[in-house]
C-alpha cells in the first residue's frame, strides 16, 4: 500500500528516518571509541607512550615509622613513598615495597656501622608487577596486598638490641625512559631513626 501524506510516500519517509538514526547511533559509537580508547592510552598507558628521558635524581623516597620506639625483636612497621620531583613524567616498574626492583634498604647502628641481615627477607613479588606512570610532582606510597605499611623483617632485619638504629632507604625502581635501567648509588636516600628498647624498659 502506497499511502501519501503531504505528498510524500509514508515508506520512503520512513526509510530516510531509519537510515537517518543509524547514521546517527554508528556516530556516537565510533566517538565512543576513540573517546575510550583515548582515555585508556592518557590513563593506563602512557607507559606505551615514548616519554622525554628523566633523572634519576628526581625520583626521591621518603621514610615513615609509626613511633620512634619500639621494643626490642618487634617487627617494626615502616611505610615508603617515591615521589616525581622532576619535570618529566616517570614509567616505573615496581615489586613489593621490599623487593629489589622497587627500594634498597640498609640499617645502622649508633656508631654508623652496617647492622647486618638476621632474618628470612621475603620473596613474594621479588619480580615486580606494578607498571605505571609517576607524574611530575605526583607520590606514590609502596603497599602490598593494599597495606602500607611493612615490616622490617620482608628485608631481612629484626633488631633484637637495645640501641638507637638508623633505616636507610633508597628507590630502586625499574625505570624505562632513564639515562640507565637503574639507579645507582648517587641517588639521594632517605632516612629516620628508632630507639629499640627491652620489654621491661619504661616508655
Amino acid at each position: 500500500m502506497n499511502t501519501r501524506l503531504g505528498g510524500k510516500p509514508l515508506e520512503r519517509t520512513a526509510l530516510l528516518s531509519t537510515d537517518f538514526r543509524f547514521t546517527v547511533v554508528l556516530l556516537a559509537v565510533i566517538i565512543a571509541t576513540v573517546f575510550i580508547a583515548a582515555r585508556s592510552y592518557s590513563v593506563a598507558d602512557e607507559v606505551g607512550k615514548e616519554l622525554p628521558q628523566a633523572n634519576w635524581m628526581a625520583l626521591q623516597g621518603h621514610i615513615d615509622i609509626r613511633s620512634s620506639s619500639a621494643t626490642v625483636g618487634t617487627d617494626v612497621p615502616i611505610r615508603i613513598t617515591l615521589r616525581n620531583s622532576g619535570p618529566v613524567p616517570m614509567k616505573l616498574h615496581l615489586g613489593s615495597p621490599w623487593s629489589n626492583y622497587s627500594t634498597v634498604l640498609w640499617i645502622t647502628n649508633a656508631d654508623g656501622s652496617v647492622f647486618k641481615q638476621n632474618a628470612n627477607s621475603s620473596l613474594a613479588d621479588s619480580l615486580g608487577t606494578e607498571r605505571f606512570i609517576l607524574k611530575p610532582g605526583e607520590s606514590f606510597v609502596l603497599s602490598w596486598n593494599r597495606n602500607a605499611w611493612s615490616g622490617l623483617s620482608n628485608w631481612g632485619y629484626r633488631i633484637d638490641k637495645p640501641g638507637s638504629y638508623t633505616i636507610h632507604v633508597r628507590p630502586h625502581a625499574l625505570g624505562f625512559n632513564f639515562s640507565s635501567s637503574l639507579p645507582d648509588s648517587s641517588i639521594a636516600e632517605a632516612k629516620t631513626t628508632i630507639v629499640m628498647k627491652n620489654p621491661n624498659t619504661k616508655q
